[in-house]
């Protein structure tokens, strides 16, 4: 029971965590367009600077997500390949 709320638990945190990200990158795209709505920045920069922040919004998204999937108990990629040569050294040993 306590790995189901342990998981429950990593779930709701990563929602929030997607739901932070998400609102903060609509507030920054909102005032990259307000800039350029002004007259502060070019369009084409604005495009740039909107590229650039949905790049790294879905970096930090990323990270997290793997951040809570560790949390969890997922085994990384690196991890699971690591163990599935441990288990076929050990099946040539049977």
């Amino acid at each position: 029971m306590a790995k189901k709320k342990k998981r429950d638990l990593a779930k709701q945190l990563k929602e929030l965590s997607l739901d932070a990200l998400e609102e903060g990158k609509k507030k920054a795209e909102k005032a990259i367009k307000e800039l350029v709505e002004k007259g502060r920045i070019s369009a084409e920069k604005g495009k740039k600077m909107i590229t650039q922040e949905k790049k790294k919004w879905e970096k930090k998204k990323k990270e997290d997500m793997l951040k809570n999937l560790k949390d969890i108990g997922v085994p990384t990629r690196e991890e699971f390949d690591q163990l599935k040569k441990e288990v076929e050294k050990l099946k040539k040993k049977l």
